[in-house]
């Protein structure tokens, strides 16, 4: 009865084309051919394979137009799909055909006694559903068919055996998360055709040690390689413009780094956690880098910023706790919060005069002892530079305000410098032979500002004042 059910629903929905009259004793019954491929029936193989058949079959109509049966003995079947396994064994063999018409899709989700399967080796298969060999718990290697296109969504997800797969150069797509959880995979090698990896495609491969791209490569997607915690090095070809948000993020043991030189922005979260990452190359075409992109990138000692950069996320390099020194591009206006934050060992910045904002906490609990400000900086947020003892910047200007706020020591920039006797801007060895030529009464020599050479503050110019000149010398 559940047959005749099924059957019923499919006639309702068809569409039929006309067919020639035939001939009957009381009425007169025409044949019609079903145009439109719908599902027929389930099968199973003797080999356990659980399938769902599809195809057409002939219809009879009255001679009102309407419906009054179908020949069964006329289906003609199109192809099947198989959709679960029923036996025991642990090596198995999709089907090319099934009922003598070609498999078009394959889903064993979540079938726990499969090790090792392949394909008949005349499979015409081009496509594998979203889930297909989902959470096979015990699938250790899988040998794909040369016919195979494209790869669904969660297609090997949570395979945690899976240790070895060898992707078709047929592969034109692979779904997001196709193999996400396949925490023994430990190499692979993209196909050729493939333009895009989407999100989540190798996510939460933990023995991921390295990846082979290829040169169509266009985009990488949202968390593609997301807690790949064993993988090494990534070399990612120039071919790609774009690389999602949180894409390495937790890659724990990721030293080496080649971005695209075409890339233009650094996502979110991009390298969150990369905490054996030392150095990174960023591409000139950069102009944003992302919130968190570099947080508690640990073992990071440098980075050098493109000069057309123009905007830096929130949390970009805190935690960055080997990071000794940083120049900030010209572009910049905004230096957000938490930037710097907790950067220990952050020793040396240089901000340009095209920022105008250092928000909260910018640089809270890095290494700087003292820290240069422009005159361009019109506001500086709560504890930007707290541990910071000496800040350089201009009289009446918001470094000296905020300076006197925190109770920071201040030193004006537009001061004399103090033994600059030849007023070239430093204090130098030329200076001290410079004072003693005049104390000595050379009449080739002349001071241009002689109170910056008066080191003991008593208006007189003497031995006195070279010897503290000397001492101050020897101190720098």
């Amino acid at each position: 009865m559940k047959f005749k059910r099924i059957i019923t629903a499919a006639i309702l929905a068809l569409s039929f084309s006309t067919a020639p009259i035939v001939s009957m004793p009381d009425k007169q019954i025409s044949t019609a051919y079903a145009a439109d491929i719908k599902y027929i029936e389930d099968y199973l193989t003797e080999d356990g394979f659980f399938c769902e058949m599809y195809g057409t079959y002939d219809l009879e109509w009255g001679e009102n137009d309407e419906i009054v049966g179908y020949i069964p003995t006329n289906i003609k079947y199109s192809y099947a799909k198989i959709k679960g396994y029923r036996g025991t064994e642990a090596i198995i063999t999709i089907p090319a055909k099934v009922k003598g018409v070609p498999v078009k899709n394959v889903n064993l989700s979540q079938c726990d006694t499969i090790v090792y399967v392949d394909f008949d080796s005349d499979s015409t298969l081009s496509s594998l559903d979203d889930n297909a060999f989902s959470d096979c718990k015990n699938l250790q290697s899988i040998e794909l068919p040369q016919s195979l296109k494209i790869i669904g969504q969660e297609a090997f997800a949570n395979c945690s055996k899976l240790s070895a797969i060898d992707i078709p150069d047929s592969v034109v797509s692979i779904g997001s998360y196709a193999f996400s959880g396949c925490s023994s995979i430990k190499t692979i090698t993209l196909p050729p055709k493939l333009t895009t990896l989407e999100d989540g495609t190798l996510s939460g491969c933990s023995t991921l040690l390295s990846v082979t791209f290829n040169n169509k490569l266009t985009s990488i997607g949202v968390n593609t390689f997301a807690d790949c915690g064993n993988l090494l090095s990534v070399d990612i070809p120039d071919s790609v413009l774009t690389i999602g948000e949180n894409a390495f993020e937790d890659c724990s043991a990721l030293n080496s780094v080649k971005l695209p030189k075409n890339l233009s922005a650094i996502k979110d979260y991009l390298f969150w956690g990369c905490t054996h990452l030392v150095s990174i190359d960023i591409p000139e075409n950069v102009i944003s880098i992302g919130r968190n992109a570099f947080d508690s990138c640990e073992s990071l000692r440098e980075i050098q910023l493109p000069e057309n950069l123009n905007s830096l996320g929130n949390y970009v390099f805190t935690e960055c706790g080997s990071l000794t020194s940083v120049v900030i591009p010209n572009n910049i206006t905004t230096i957000p919060e938490w930037a710097f934050a907790h950067c220990t060992s952050l020793k040396s910045v240089i901000i340009p005069d095209s920022v105008t904002t250092i928000k909260a906490l910018a640089f809270y609990g890095t290494g700087l002892d003292s820290v240069e400000i422009p005159s361009s900086v019109k506001s500086i947020e709560r504890e930007a530079f707290n541990y910071v003892s000496t800040i350089y910047g201009h009289k009446g200007t918001e470094a000296e305000t905020y300076a006197h706020n925190y109770g920071i020591d201040f030193v004006d920039l537009d001061a004399p410098v103090t033994g600059d006797c030849n007023e070239d801007g430093e204090f130098s060895v030329a200076d001290v032979i410079l004072l003693q030529k005049w104390i000595l009464a050379d009449k080739d020599t002349t001071l241009k500002n002689w109170k910056v050479a008066d080191i003991c503050e008593d208006n007189v110019l003497d031995v006195f004042d070279l010897i503290g000149m000397k001492q101050l010398l020897i101190k720098k």
